[in-house]
């Protein structure tokens, strides 16, 4: 069952997704049916419209239906925030100490430190020499 139902709703979606071509599919497929029984132009066929005049009509009824509509937004002005009351309520149990603050000396000289280091080597590495 859940199958079944999963299927139906991929296929909702891909016909939701689709549905424009579709359209077209139908008109590209019954052009001829539409010119003689929908075309508004059939006296004047040197517009070549084939059919276009109906196709144009069919796709922006899809539109129209396919189209998000917008929700009216509130007006900010008649709405208005509630009141909050706070009142401290005493802690027996917690007593309030004054924060002194602690005087901190601020330095302001950093030393640059050279942290780069190259060693060029110059001499040759010559084995130890055995003298006998």
């Amino acid at each position: 069952m859940s199958k079944l139902l999963s299927i139906l709703f991929i296929l909702i979606i891909g016909v939701q997704t689709v549905h424009q071509g579709l359209i077209y599919a139908y008109y590209t497929i019954n052009k001829e049916y539409i010119i003689q029984n929908f075309c508004k132009n059939k006296a004047a066929p040197q517009l070549k419209c084939d059919g276009k005049c109906h196709l144009k009509k069919v796709l922006s009824i899809s539109k129209k239906e396919t189209a998000p509509q917008e929700l009216p937004l509130p007006n900010l002005e008649k709405i208005k925030a509630p009141l909050l009351y706070y009142q401290a309520i005493p802690n027996p149990f917690i007593e309030v100490v004054d924060v002194v603050p602690i005087p901190t000396v601020r330095s302001t000289f950093y030393p640059y430190v050279l942290a780069y280091a190259y060693q060029l080597v110059i001499a040759i590495f010559h084995p130890p020499q055995y003298y006998s």
